[in-house]
């Protein structure tokens, strides 16, 4: 039970960076991510990224719920559900969040 409410936790913060990335505060990603970015580019960039972190959080805090549900109902299902998603919230928010990086940076590292 308790690493589902972590798994809410982490989720819940990395909704709270995404909508931050999303208003255009890039400074918490590394630095060498940003090196390149136009200063007209920085709040579509950080738009695009938070989405990548918000589809990640949600996925991850959905995980979380849906595992606490499998501990309180004792079904296993929801873990399988949740790891379902929480595999393609994953791809799909790392593969937009790159994107972005490529697209605005010119160059991922």
């Amino acid at each position: 039970m308790f690493e589902a409410i972590i798994g809410i936790a982490v989720g819940i913060v990395l909704i709270v960076i995404a909508i931050m990335n999303m208003k255009g505060n890039v400074k918490m990603l590394h630095s060498y991510h940003i090196d390149n970015i136009k200063e007209e580019d920085k709040i579509p960039f950080g738009k695009m990224v938070g989405t990548g972190i918000l589809i990640v959080g949600c996925g991850i805090a959905i995980f979380g719920a849906l595992s606490l549900c499998a501990k309180l109902l004792n079904n296993s299902i929801f873990t399988k559900i949740g790891m379902g998603l929480l595999i393609v919230s994953i791809l799909i928010g790392v593969g937009i969040a790159l994107y972005a990086i490529k697209k605005y940076n010119g160059k991922i590292m």
